[in-house]
């Protein structure tokens, strides 16, 4: 697994829930790793906004 340093943004919200730990505005309940192949941005943008 590699490890990349923590943008300013995903700091932020790393801090705010570290200090406010019973606000789980920003708990994720899954995540997919995307791994080679094409990437069709349109699908991806589809998938991610649905019921919004």
């Amino acid at each position: 697994m590699i490890r990349t340093p923590l943008s300013p943004y995903q700091r932020d919200i790393w801090v705010a829930a570290a200090q406010f730990p019973e606000n789980n505005q920003y708990t994720l309940f899954c995540y997919d790793r995307l791994i080679g192949g094409e990437l069709l941005a349109g699908s991806v943008l589809k998938a991610l906004c649905c019921g919004f």
